[in-house]
């Protein structure tokens, strides 16, 4: 039996993307005709989503021949499925020559070692692993990360979803691969806290352009940790950090965002809880020259009743990009503080420009 109409429609108008249910698996011989049927329609296929109910013991040699068949295969999203099918299936794809981006969003029981015939996935740039915590995730991505991998861009966990358990092992493993650009992780571990110790590891990672880290136990940074960050991942565009939660505030200041700002130029968003009651004075600052691509900064909620024009001229010297904005997601007083501040940015922006001249 073929494909429904609307399946062979969707593969045809999104030129070779197509979305798969894998059929409910009490009946091994459709799930194998589903498998063969996909590969002799979709030969060129490039993009594919693959979910369903499960495959099958009985199907699963069918399923991992007919995956290894789709040769132009770029990028895989996996959901819904039983660990041992998405087991199969990446077998299966582990010697694909073109697939470049693997999203898993299901659990994972990853293969012990791969095949030894060839290096696996040996053009995969981005992984995404929505739920990191099993047991073999360590495995595969120490695979991923060996001296042949071109992977650039490493996603673990999703908030409030899946999450990384061993925070400190992940980070040394990371920090293997100094090629990484971009590096999003989840973690929630209580007893493990999240320090300039813990993060050491990735600073060798020089080239990193994005780096944004949820940890839900004890984060404890300072100014002088940030800063030894900012000096060594100068290529950040983006950079999110956890909350210092070891305090009643935050133990970073306000200098610890003029720090990030001045050592990497390439700065477009910057989340950072600080302390934001203490402004730095005017004239530690006025002769600062703002940043030509900082375009959002979020700096969490402890903001003091101090004049708002103070804290605007010090925000307004940050960034010299015409629609750069204070973000902020707060109730009541705070949200009115922050409402305030980027309201004053425009007049600001000219006052430090009259106050360099």
């Amino acid at each position: 039996m073929g494909p429904t109409v609307e399946t062979l429609n969707l593969f045809l108008k999104t030129q070779g993307s197509a979305t798969w249910r894998i059929p409910e698996a009490d009946d091994p011989q459709k799930i194998s005709d589903f498998f063969t049927r996909m590969v002799m329609l979709c030969p060129n296929l490039t993009d594919l989503t693959l979910g369903g109910q499960g495959i099958g013991v009985e199907s699963i040699a069918v399923a991992t021949q007919s995956i290894k068949q789709l040769r132009g295969l770029q990028s895989v999203y996996l959901s819904n499925n039983d660990d041992r099918d998405v087991t199969a299936i990446l077998l299966g794809m582990s010697e694909l020559p073109a697939l470049e981006s693997l999203t898993l969003d299901c659990l994972v029981n990853f293969p012990s070692q791969w095949p030894h015939s060839t290096t696996p996935f040996p053009k995969l740039k981005k992984v995404f692993v929505k739920w990191p915590s099993h047991s073999g995730t360590e495995t595969f991505l120490r695979t991923l990360v060996s001296t042949e991998s071109h992977l650039t861009d490493l996603a673990l966990g999703e908030e409030l979803t899946g999450y990384i358990l061993d925070l400190k092992g992940m980070m040394i493993l990371v920090g293997e691969h100094e090629r990484l650009e971009s590096l999003v992780m989840h973690s929630r571990q209580d007893k493990e806290r999240l320090n300039i110790t813990t993060l050491t590891p990735i600073l060798r990672c020089r080239i990193l352009s994005t780096l944004i880290l949820d940890h839900e136990g004890d984060v404890e940074l300072t100014d002088d940790d940030i800063e030894t960050l900012a000096s060594n991942l100068t290529q950040l565009v983006h950079l999110t950090l956890p909350s210092c939660n070891t305090e009643p505030t935050s133990p970073l200041t306000l200098r610890a965002i003029s720090i990030v700002v001045s050592l990497c130029p390439d700065l477009e968003t910057l989340w950072i809880e600080v302390d934001a009651r203490e402004v730095i004075p005017q004239e530690q600052h006025a002769h600062v020259a703002p940043h030509k691509y900082l375009r959002q900064l979020n700096l969490g909620v402890s903001l003091g009743s101090r004049e708002v024009n103070d804290m605007a001229y010090f925000i307004a010297g940050l960034s010299d990009v015409e629609d750069f904005r204070i973000a902020y997601d707060l109730n009541g007083m705070l949200k009115w503080r922050w409402a305030a501040v980027n309201a004053a940015l425009p007049a600001m922006r000219m006052k430090r420009k009259a106050d360099m001249d």
